[in-house]
Protein backbone atom coordinates (compact mmCIF):
# COMPACT_ATOMS: atom_id res chain seq x y z
CA UNK A 1 0.00 0.00 0.00
CA UNK A 2 2.85 2.41 0.77
CA UNK A 3 4.39 1.80 -2.65
CA UNK A 4 1.09 2.69 -4.33
CA UNK A 5 0.78 5.84 -2.22
CA UNK A 6 4.37 6.82 -3.05
CA UNK A 7 3.84 6.30 -6.81
CA UNK A 8 0.61 8.30 -6.67
CA UNK A 9 2.21 11.09 -4.66
CA UNK A 10 5.20 11.25 -7.03
CA UNK A 11 2.98 11.36 -10.11
CA UNK A 12 0.84 14.10 -8.55
CA UNK A 13 3.97 16.11 -7.61
CA UNK A 14 5.38 15.75 -11.12
CA UNK A 15 2.11 16.78 -12.72
CA UNK A 16 1.73 19.71 -10.33
CA UNK A 17 5.25 20.86 -11.20
CA UNK A 18 4.41 20.67 -14.90
CA UNK A 19 1.22 22.68 -14.35
CA UNK A 20 3.13 25.38 -12.44
CA UNK A 21 5.91 25.50 -15.05
CA UNK A 22 3.51 25.76 -17.99
CA UNK A 23 1.36 28.35 -16.27
CA UNK A 24 4.38 30.43 -15.24
CA UNK A 25 5.76 30.40 -18.79
CA UNK A 26 2.36 31.29 -20.22
CA UNK A 27 2.00 34.26 -17.85
CA UNK A 28 5.55 35.44 -18.60
CA UNK A 29 5.07 35.07 -22.35
CA UNK A 30 1.69 36.80 -22.43
CA UNK A 31 2.93 39.65 -20.22
CA UNK A 32 6.08 40.13 -22.30
CA UNK A 33 4.00 40.12 -25.47
CA UNK A 34 1.64 42.73 -24.01
CA UNK A 35 4.46 45.00 -22.90
CA UNK A 36 6.25 44.71 -26.23
CA UNK A 37 3.06 45.46 -28.16
CA UNK A 38 2.48 48.47 -25.93
CA UNK A 39 5.99 49.62 -26.85
CA UNK A 40 5.18 48.99 -30.54
CA UNK A 41 7.79 46.22 -30.81
CA UNK A 42 6.83 43.04 -32.62
CA UNK A 43 9.55 40.76 -31.25
CA UNK A 44 7.42 37.82 -30.17
CA UNK A 45 5.38 36.97 -33.23
CA UNK A 46 5.77 33.28 -32.44
CA UNK A 47 4.30 33.58 -28.95
CA UNK A 48 0.67 33.33 -30.09
CA UNK A 49 1.34 29.91 -31.60
CA UNK A 50 3.24 28.73 -28.55
CA UNK A 51 0.57 29.99 -26.12
CA UNK A 52 -2.15 28.21 -28.09
CA UNK A 53 -0.45 24.84 -27.76
CA UNK A 54 0.71 25.42 -24.19
CA UNK A 55 -2.94 25.87 -23.27
CA UNK A 56 -3.62 22.35 -24.58
CA UNK A 57 -0.78 20.93 -22.47
CA UNK A 58 -1.95 22.95 -19.46
CA UNK A 59 -5.46 21.51 -19.78
CA UNK A 60 -4.16 17.96 -20.13
CA UNK A 61 -1.86 18.33 -17.13
CA UNK A 62 -4.72 19.86 -15.14
CA UNK A 63 -6.88 16.87 -16.01
CA UNK A 64 -4.19 14.51 -14.75
CA UNK A 65 -3.85 16.57 -11.58
CA UNK A 66 -7.63 16.50 -11.02
CA UNK A 67 -7.62 12.73 -11.53
CA UNK A 68 -4.84 12.30 -8.99
CA UNK A 69 -6.73 14.35 -6.42
CA UNK A 70 -10.05 12.60 -7.24
CA UNK A 71 -11.45 16.02 -8.10
CA UNK A 72 -12.49 15.15 -11.64
CA UNK A 73 -16.12 15.24 -12.71
CA UNK A 74 -18.11 12.40 -11.16
CA UNK A 75 -21.29 11.31 -12.85
CA UNK A 76 -22.40 8.87 -10.23
CA UNK A 77 -25.93 7.65 -9.77
CA UNK A 78 -24.82 4.72 -7.62
CA UNK A 79 -24.61 6.80 -4.44
CA UNK A 80 -28.28 7.71 -4.85
CA UNK A 81 -29.70 4.28 -5.70
CA UNK A 82 -27.52 1.73 -3.90
CA UNK A 83 -27.02 1.16 -0.18
CA UNK A 84 -23.95 2.76 1.43
CA UNK A 85 -22.25 -0.59 1.96
CA UNK A 86 -21.87 -1.02 -1.83
CA UNK A 87 -20.44 2.46 -2.49
CA UNK A 88 -16.81 1.45 -1.91
CA UNK A 89 -17.12 -1.56 -4.22
CA UNK A 90 -18.84 0.53 -6.91
CA UNK A 91 -16.23 3.30 -6.62
CA UNK A 92 -13.43 0.75 -7.12
CA UNK A 93 -15.23 -0.75 -10.10
CA UNK A 94 -15.65 2.71 -11.62
CA UNK A 95 -11.93 3.37 -11.06
CA UNK A 96 -11.00 0.19 -12.93
CA UNK A 97 -13.42 1.02 -15.77
CA UNK A 98 -12.09 4.59 -15.93
CA UNK A 99 -8.55 3.23 -16.02
CA UNK A 100 -9.39 0.95 -18.94
CA UNK A 101 -11.03 3.81 -20.86
CA UNK A 102 -8.10 6.18 -20.22
CA UNK A 103 -5.56 3.55 -21.27
CA UNK A 104 -7.59 2.80 -24.41
CA UNK A 105 -7.54 6.53 -25.20
CA UNK A 106 -3.77 6.46 -24.64
CA UNK A 107 -3.50 3.57 -27.10
CA UNK A 108 -5.56 5.45 -29.69
CA UNK A 109 -3.53 8.62 -29.18
CA UNK A 110 -0.31 6.64 -29.70
CA UNK A 111 -1.70 5.40 -33.01
CA UNK A 112 -2.64 8.97 -33.91
CA UNK A 113 0.83 10.16 -32.90
CA UNK A 114 2.46 7.48 -35.07
CA UNK A 115 0.42 8.61 -38.09
CA UNK A 116 1.41 12.24 -37.45
CA UNK A 117 5.10 11.29 -37.19
CA UNK A 118 4.78 9.40 -40.46
CA UNK A 119 2.95 12.32 -42.08
CA UNK A 120 5.69 14.76 -41.14
CA UNK A 121 3.43 17.79 -40.53
CA UNK A 122 5.16 20.80 -39.04
CA UNK A 123 3.99 23.87 -37.11
CA UNK A 124 5.65 27.14 -38.11
CA UNK A 125 6.79 29.35 -35.26
CA UNK A 126 6.31 26.86 -32.45
CA UNK A 127 9.74 26.91 -30.82
CA UNK A 128 10.83 30.54 -30.48
CA UNK A 129 9.99 31.30 -34.09
CA UNK A 130 11.29 28.08 -35.63
CA UNK A 131 9.05 25.38 -36.99
CA UNK A 132 8.75 22.05 -35.21
CA UNK A 133 7.00 18.74 -35.88
CA UNK A 134 3.33 18.73 -34.88
CA UNK A 135 3.80 15.49 -32.99
CA UNK A 136 5.77 17.39 -30.34
CA UNK A 137 2.48 19.01 -29.36
CA UNK A 138 0.42 15.85 -29.68
CA UNK A 139 2.82 13.92 -27.46
CA UNK A 140 0.86 15.33 -24.53
CA UNK A 141 -2.18 13.21 -25.38
CA UNK A 142 -0.71 9.73 -24.78
CA UNK A 143 1.29 11.01 -21.81
CA UNK A 144 -1.79 12.50 -20.14
CA UNK A 145 -4.09 9.56 -20.85
CA UNK A 146 -1.47 7.07 -19.64
CA UNK A 147 -0.98 9.05 -16.43
CA UNK A 148 -4.75 9.25 -15.92
CA UNK A 149 -5.13 5.52 -16.54
CA UNK A 150 -2.36 4.76 -14.06
CA UNK A 151 -3.83 7.06 -11.43
CA UNK A 152 -7.33 5.60 -11.86
CA UNK A 153 -5.87 2.10 -11.52
CA UNK A 154 -3.88 2.99 -8.40
CA UNK A 155 -6.98 4.59 -6.85
CA UNK A 156 -8.66 1.18 -6.77
CA UNK A 157 -6.18 0.15 -4.06
CA UNK A 158 -6.29 3.36 -2.01
CA UNK A 159 -8.97 4.41 0.50
CA UNK A 160 -11.93 6.20 -1.05
CA UNK A 161 -11.66 9.98 -0.38
CA UNK A 162 -14.47 11.45 1.75
CA UNK A 163 -15.60 13.88 -0.94
CA UNK A 164 -16.31 10.95 -3.31
CA UNK A 165 -18.81 9.46 -0.85
CA UNK A 166 -20.51 12.80 -0.17
CA UNK A 167 -23.26 13.38 -2.78
CA UNK A 168 -23.49 17.10 -1.85
CA UNK A 169 -19.90 17.79 -2.99
CA UNK A 170 -20.25 16.11 -6.37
Amino acid sequence: MRVIEKITRTLKWLTGSIVVAIFSWMIFLATAQLILRWLKVDALGWSDVQLRYLLLWYGLAGGVLATGESRHIHIDLATHYFPKRFISLIARGISILSSMIALYLAYLSIQFLASEIEGGSRVPGLVFGFEAPIWWIELGLPLAFTAMGLLFFLQTFLPIPDHVNDPVLK
